[in-house]
């Protein structure tokens, strides 16, 4: 996805779950609820992206571009584009975030 995830790992002493990165050979991680907003909201949603992309449904998402950043977005998009991924025709619909 180009956001430098590189693993996660689940605590169960401290039900704290984390997402792992690697600089330099080195690992770091942070917890999930230190996250961006927008990186928590897209691993909320893979659960269903992926089975709408493997079934062949339709996803209908208020504001995911709400707090997503545009590459997270764009790789979204690319997911249902790309026909060896999305094989079964798979599509979303996107209402936009209603600004003022």
């Amino acid at each position: 996805m180009g956001i430098g995830i590189s693993g996660y790992r689940f605590d169960q002493q401290s039900s704290e779950f984390y997402l792992q990165r690697t600089l330099h050979s080195k690992l770091y991680e942070l917890t999930f609820s230190s996250e961006s907003d927008g990186k928590r909201k897209l691993f909320a949603a893979l659960p269903v992206i992926l089975i709408t992309l493997k079934e062949g449904r339709l996803l209908i998402i208020d504001e995911l571009d709400d707090r997503f950043h545009p590459m997270l977005l764009r790789y979204v998009i690319r997911l249902f584009t790309n026909l060896a991924i999305s094989r079964k025709g798979g599509s979303f619909c996107l209402r936009p975030t209603m600004y003022p």
